[in-house]
């Protein structure tokens, strides 16, 4: 199983994580078979806070 972590940028707190069984890159595109996608964020973190929630927002959109 391999996992992959996707952030909006590289100071997000909350990451999108895919889990796997096939992973192959070609040309900056991954070709994922996924088993488990779930959203990683630190246990410190305020899950009713506006940017924590704008943030999952964004994400689901760019998974529409």
């Amino acid at each position: 199983m391999k996992r992959c972590f996707y952030g909006l940028n590289k100071n997000s707190k909350i990451k999108l994580v895919i889990e796997g069984d096939h992973f192959e890159k070609t040309v900056n595109i991954y070709d994922i078979t996924p088993k488990d996608i779930y959203f990683e964020i630190p246990n410190n973190a305020d899950i009713n806070d506006a940017l924590v929630k704008k943030e999952i927002i964004v994400f689901l959109s760019l998974l529409n």
